[in-house]
């Protein structure tokens, strides 16, 4: 007798960014080998596994493993032979294997890279990897959303090109600058449970 269909994972809106991700998601960080050796075979089988009970949504990003991560869930997603528009993928930029590099240049090159690395032509979030440890006075996010926009690919980056724009145009809060500044104090240089070393 064949044992009942798994329920699926929940879909939730993500703002009003038009992308239904599922309400648990895949964390890619595994795949670079950042805990322990992961065969190819396990990584496929994993990443179908967690397609097969409804999680559409994988985040990855070139820290984890040294760009590792980022080579296995492309290959990975591949594996799947389904349609792109079936699954959201998230990835970083900014922290990289030789530290953080927040400048326009860099992550303008990352996106390309991190691109070819995926096998994908386009991911659908691209986040600022740890950006509490990088300096606050660079402005790649800006040129990163105006940089994805120009290409007409299919990135989310009307909102934050609009911040970008109006922090061009009126400048930086310092006040407002001062308050993170003071929150993140308390949580650099702490030892986390990964056994990573911020810095």
């Amino acid at each position: 007798m064949a044992s009942p269909p798994l329920p699926k994972v929940e879909l939730r809106e993500l703002g009003n960014t038009g992308l239904k991700l599922s309400c648990v998601g895949f964390g890619a960080s595994p795949l670079g080998n950042v805990f322990g050796p992961v065969s190819d075979d396990e990584a496929i089988g994993s990443v179908r596994e967690a397609f097969r009970r409804g999680i559409n949504f994988f985040d990855t990003s070139p820290y984890y493993g040294g760009t590792l991560s980022e080579k296995v869930l492309g290959k990975s997603l591949k594996a799947l032979s389904v349609p792109r528009s079936e699954y959201i993928v998230a990835t970083k930029c900014g922290r990289y294997a030789d530290g953080f590099d927040f400048s326009a240049d860099r992550v303008t090159k990352s996106i390309d890279e991190s691109l070819e690395r995926l096998l994908l032509d386009y991911v659908d979030i691209l986040q600022c990897h740890d950006i509490e440890f990088g300096s606050l006075d660079q402005a790649a996010c800006r040129a990163a959303a105006v940089y994805c926009k120009e290409r007409e690919e299919y990135f989310k980056v009307e909102e934050n090109v609009a911040a970008a724009v109006e922090l061009a145009t009126i400048g930086k809060d310092e006040k407002t600058l001062a308050e993170v500044e003071a929150i993140l104090k308390l949580v650099k240089n702490q030892t986390w449970r990964s056994g990573i070393q911020q810095s």
